[in-house]
């Protein structure tokens, strides 16, 4: 091999090797953490020791939420439909250990209020805003799946200045800038979004009917893991939903699309420029895909044979992607 030839591999070896570094200073540390066991029972006793459960008043409603942990630097947690805060019991205690960890129920589910109306993402994200503003903080990560997403995309751009880092997996966009063709059920797309959208019908043909209904669609054909959801997990929610008065502000989260259409217009003036992860299971990529014309720095990962409550069926898969997105420069 002649001299110049060596030179040649040696300093593409220096190129690859500082683009190895660089990488690995981007992604940041390898995550750290006691593997979480997807299909254990929840144990609520052990939970409580280090979360507590309490509510407070903000934007006009009554908010449950769950806090615990007591690191310096927060992350909220939103959780998707028809859920609640119960969606990531498996995460958020690996998470406590460093950080703390803030996650509400959001309006019209679980234990907070359920008005008619204020089901904007850009009023949901306001909710979440006085939460986490009432018990004193201010910057945060911000990260949410399912609705949860554009919730937090709206909470990011409402209030750039308070939030670091978003993540948002399993949402496909935000209304407007790709989620729409999540609906279109002529290439591809899901029923329930139309179906949930129309006035009246979705509570005719559903109330006194939540726990079959929801089981089927919701608990059921998307479920990928169903050794994740032990059956204390799934009366958990189906209780939540078939209470009285659950399915009044409920659907509102899909009526709500014109409105947010038209904000997230407003919001698109002004690209987000913080670091964004975007991570998905059954839509493949879809959610990295819609953010790009939104973000700047996006990252994104999809996880194989993933389905649609990651946070649920693949917690290890979310933390092993959070953490050092999180911890990263």
């Amino acid at each position: 091999m002649t001299t110049s030839k060596v030179k040649l591999l040696f300093q593409a070896f220096i190129a690859l090797l500082n683009l190895c570094v660089a990488n690995a200073q981007k992604i940041g540390p390898p995550a750290s953490f006691e593997p979480v066991n997807a299909s254990a029972p929840f144990d609520s006793v052990s939970f409580f020791k280090t979360f507590k459960s309490s509510f407070v008043m903000t934007n006009g409603i009554k908010m449950h939420y769950v806090i615990g942990g007591t690191g310096k630097q927060v992350v909220v947690l939103l959780h998707g439909f028809p859920s609640d805060w119960y969606s990531w019991r498996k995460i958020m205690p690996v998470l406590a250990k460093k950080y703390t960890v803030i996650v509400p129920d959001l309006r019209g589910l679980g234990l907070s209020d359920k008005p008619t109306t204020g089901y904007s993402k850009k009023n949901l994200a306001a909710d979440v805003h006085g939460l986490v503003h009432q018990l004193g903080y201010k910057e945060i990560y911000i990260a949410g799946y399912d609705f949860g997403g554009p919730i937090s995309f709206a909470y990011t751009c409402q209030y750039p200045e308070d939030v670091k880092k978003l993540v948002m997996f399993e949402c496909a966009g935000v209304a407007g800038f790709g989620l729409e063709k999540l609906m279109d059920i002529t290439h591809g797309g899901l029923w329930h979004f139309g179906f949930f959208m129309q006035p009246v019908f979705p509570e005719m043909l559903i109330t006194g009917r939540e726990r079959e209904f929801f089981s089927a669609n919701a608990f059921g054909e998307i479920v990928k893991e169903k050794s994740a959801f032990t059956k204390q997990d799934i009366d958990h929610y189906l209780n939540n939903l078939a209470a009285p008065g659950s399915l009044d502000g409920l659907f509102e989260y899909y009526r709500s699309y014109p409105q947010d259409v038209k904000d997230n217009l407003v919001f698109s003036k002004r690209k987000i420029t913080i670091p964004v992860l975007a991570m998905d299971g059954m839509i493949n990529g879809l959610t990295k895909k819609y953010l790009h014309p939104l973000a700047i720095n996006v990252s994104g990962h999809v996880i194989r044979n993933g389905g649609h409550w990651l946070a649920e069926e693949r917690p290890n898969d979310i933390l092993e992607q959070m953490i050092p997105f999180f911890e990263s420069k």
